[in-house]
């Protein structure tokens, strides 16, 4: 009788860890599936649903971990996307790293990515001090981390969003061995130069000529012209 109840719990595990495996490797496919069209988004968000009334009666912390990721992406709602990120941060204060599901760290990334601009956005510096180091850890793009949450301290138009700025982005853009020195100018013009740099309007431009006389770029309208800039030195 015992030997038969061991092996009918044996078998029931067993089960349910295969029906869990296979839930693993639905929603890794839904949430690692590309997004080209509105069709697709909305497709993503009906799987999503789909997907958590299928693991309601599942119970483990993997199973809770993807519960967040497939909440967050089974709504547009705002405010429940925020608290499906505040709960995967504090699964993610509870637990280690190790219990994530393989293959879900760029998924986690991306959220924690959003979950940085959330709190920015909110003016919680306090919160995304503390968030950024490991927002950075999941981080394959460091530089748009810091240009998205930077950017956000910068616009906030608070003290506590140029000290966030000052004080946390830019030593952290400073300091980063994963960036080189042109990571490092880029983000910083960017970062603080707030006036618009782009393309400007074309002025003519004319001057002498070797073989004498001058050349206007009036006169060239309509051609292809190979501007060639050189310097004595």
């Amino acid at each position: 009788m015992r030997i038969a109840i061991a092996l009918t719990f044996g078998l029931c595990a067993s089960l349910s860890a295969q029906g869990e495996s296979d839930r693993v490797k639905e929603l890794h496919a839904v949430l690692t599936a590309r997004m080209r069209t509105e069709a697709d988004v909305a497709e993503r968000v009906k799987r999503c649903r789909e997907w958590l009334v299928a693991v309601r009666d599942l119970s483990s912390p993997r199973i809770e971990f993807l519960r967040f990721l497939a909440g967050y992406y089974a709504t547009t709602a705002k405010p429940e996307r925020r608290s499906h990120l505040d709960a995967l941060a504090a699964w993610l204060n509870k637990y280690d790293d190790r219990l994530l599901a393989p293959g879900f760290r760029g998924v986690v990334g991306r959220m924690l990515l959003w979950y940085g601009v959330a709190l920015t956005n909110a003016g919680e510096f306090e919160a995304a001090v503390r968030e950024l180091p490991r927002i950075l850890g999941f981080q394959d793009d460091r530089r748009s981390a810091f240009w998205l949450m930077g950017r956000r301290g910068r616009d906030h138009g608070t003290d506590a969003g140029r000290k966030f700025l000052e004080q946390t982005i830019v030593p952290a853009i400073l300091a980063d061995h994963a960036l080189d020195d042109t990571d490092r100018v880029y983000l910083l013009r960017r970062l603080y130069s707030v006036a618009y740099t782009g393309p400007k309007p074309f002025h003519h431009i004319a001057g002498p000529i070797v073989a004498g006389g001058r050349v206007s770029s009036a006169d060239l309208d309509g051609d292809v012209v190979l501007v060639m800039y050189w310097a004595t030195w």
